[in-house]
């Protein structure tokens, strides 16, 4: 197995994204999804940026880039992102997270349906 050599402040993010990658898997997660938004990250950025090197600005082109019709999808590419880059400020790779997006509401709750006893009975049988 090959295990990702360690990351600094020059590394790029597609190295980043690799050893972050392999560490989930380490830990026996499955990361398929988390793994191509975060491709889609590197290949949205240019090519051979660096970790350090990626702004809020940067976060905030590539969400807009990528419009979401869902609150779900949307917050569960934002959630990818922090994970990501809260790791790395675990890692020592850089200081501060450039995630600054807040998550998007979720639509109107589900109104409850009371049965009635018929219905109830029926749902038994």
């Amino acid at each position: 197995m090959n295990t990702p050599r360690p990351l600094s402040a020059d590394s790029s993010l597609a190295q980043a994204v690799a050893a972050f990658v392999a560490y989930k898997h380490a830990l026996n997660r499955k990361v398929n999804t988390e793994a191509g938004a975060l491709r889609l990250l590197v290949g949205a950025l240019d090519a051979g940026v660096t970790a350090a090197a990626v702004t809020p600005a940067d976060i905030e082109r590539f969400l807009a880039g990528r419009p979401r019709t869902r609150p779900r999808s949307y917050n569960h590419l934002l959630g990818v992102l922090r994970r990501f880059f809260a790791w790395l400020v675990l890692q020592g790779v850089i200081t501060t997270t450039p995630v600054t997006a807040s998550a998007r509401r979720a639509g109107e709750p589900r109104i409850p349906y009371l049965f009635d006893l018929e219905q109830a009975r029926h749902l038994l049988d």
